[in-house]
């Protein structure tokens, strides 16, 4: 899903959580990101979490703009999403709606890729 396309949501509150290992995504429109996500590939949905192929380049990656900043995106590439196995046909998704309301929670699998610089002087 690259930055240019139309699939989108409206502005949403994200937090960056260093002890969340997924991603937690509005419930409002998990089952829309995972069937984008997903698309043609093979699935099934166990205990509220998606699986689907181990194989990484089945996936697009998800671009997130955050901040108030125009045309600036953060890639999340399937490497980072896809709870990769060794020996087994499904992997996890590591995108679940959050239980707690409308907004993102963007654990490991966003952080790994960035990092952020704090200045307390």
């Amino acid at each position: 899903m690259d930055p240019s396309s139309n699939w989108a949501f409206d502005s949403q509150t994200a937090v960056l959580d260093t002890g969340a290992s997924g991603i937690l995504v509005p419930p409002s429109i998990y089952y829309e990101l995972a069937g984008a996500l997903l698309h043609a590939n093979p699935y099934f949905l166990y205990n509220s979490i998606y699986y689907g192929p181990c194989t990484v380049e089945s996936y697009p990656s998800l671009y997130l703009s955050l901040g108030n900043e125009e045309n600036r995106f953060f890639e999340v590439p399937p490497s980072s999403f896809l709870d990769v196995r060794p020996n087994v046909a499904f992997c996890a998704l590591l995108f679940q709606a959050n239980p707690r309301g409308e907004s993102w929670i963007l654990g490991d699998a966003f952080l790994r890729n960035y990092y952020t610089v704090w200045d307390h002087e």
